[in-house]
């Protein structure tokens, strides 16, 4: 990307994105509608060269991804969480849409993110059937917390506690076929995928599917620890000086279902992984709780799982990867 000629900064929303490039000696700034007129209108505007960054914005943003990359324009998506952080490190002070594609220009201009690549429309169904589970899965836990309380109540209505039981199950069901499709999609846009990673003991296939579906198959992702990062698995280690030694915590700011699967996982691994096995020996033998164990051995198996797919190959108690690292 030596050669950009320019970086377009983009703040999208559900019913316009803000623009902002440098010209000359100032910026240009401008505001389009998300309407499929007004992005071709954008798109036909950019010179050849052009590298146009923007935040994942749910799916807000992919039809215009998807307009610039069948144009032949670079374009990058990049994490919220990214732009957020390069703001507090400017001390940015104005939070407008056009202030937001400004500082994603400058983002753009001195990080040069990586150009971004469509998935399969495969891929794509499997991830929204993953987001309508981890919905249905939300809607699930909020009932059955209302029937805990309503059972302590000291008046409780039974058609009410019925009703929240009923529709409970009901979402239940759902998750249960959104699994299934979600399954049959990862088996037609990545099967051998799905085979090397369920070769690692303690993957079943259902955290293999939610694992390449979440990941969009590790797409994005140039080491593991980025990956412990996206399903908030990494430590956050709290400390300053001599006197505040806070407790180490994950920080959970990922995907709490995925996590969750990986706990499940862990333990099996412990079992019958042996390098899981031989890191939870290691860690008990020195006295460390058995929730750190755990997330220990969940972040083995994140590990694992990304040098097996980056690498193409299936498990091998003594293969060592330089990937992994």
């Amino acid at each position: 990307m030596a050669n950009i000629a320019l970086k377009v900064g983009i703040d999208v929303s559900k019913s316009k994105f803000d623009v902002c490039y440098r010209s000359g000696n100032g910026t240009v700034s401008k505001t389009y509608s998300s309407g499929a007129r007004s992005v071709k209108e954008f798109v036909s505007s950019l010179p050849e060269g052009s590298h146009c960054v923007m935040e994942a914005t749910g799916v807000y943003h992919t039809r215009l991804a998807y307009a610039l990359h069948e144009a032949g324009i670079i374009v990058s998506v990049v994490n919220p969480l990214v732009i957020k952080n390069f703001s507090r490190m400017r001390m940015a002070r104005t939070k407008t849409d056009r202030a937001d594609a400004e500082l994603i220009m400058e983002y753009a201009e001195r990080e040069d993110p990586p150009a971004w690549e469509p998935a399969e429309a495969e891929c794509i169904k499997a991830h929204n059937c993953l987001v309508t589970i981890d919905l249905y899965q939300r809607q699930i836990t909020a009932m059955r917390n209302e029937v805990e309380a309503l059972e302590q109540s000291a008046v409780c209505d039974g058609k009410v506690m019925n009703s929240l039981k009923k529709s409970a199950q009901s979402l239940e069901k759902e998750i249960a076929k959104l699994e299934e499709e979600m399954l049959g999609l990862v088996k037609a846009f990545a099967p051998k995928q799905a085979e090397e990673l369920q070769s690692i003991p303690g993957i079943g296939k259902k955290t293999a599917a939610t694992l390449i579906t979440a990941t969009k198959g590790m797409r994005g992702f140039s080491n593991y620890r980025q990956l412990s990062s996206y399903f908030g698995l990494c430590p956050r280690i709290y400390a300053s000086g001599t006197s505040v030694r806070g407790k180490a915590r994950i920080c959970k700011m990922g995907q709490a279902r995925m996590r969750q699967m990986l706990y499940v996982c862990a333990w099996s691994a412990m079992r019958y992984n042996k390098a899981c096995a031989e890191l939870a020996e290691r860690l008990y033998e020195v006295g460390k709780p058995k929730k750190l164990i755990l997330v220990a051995v969940a972040n083995k198996l994140l590990k694992q799982s990304f040098a097996i797919i980056k690498n193409d190959t299936y498990y091998n108690d003594n293969y060592k990867s330089t990937l992994a690292n």
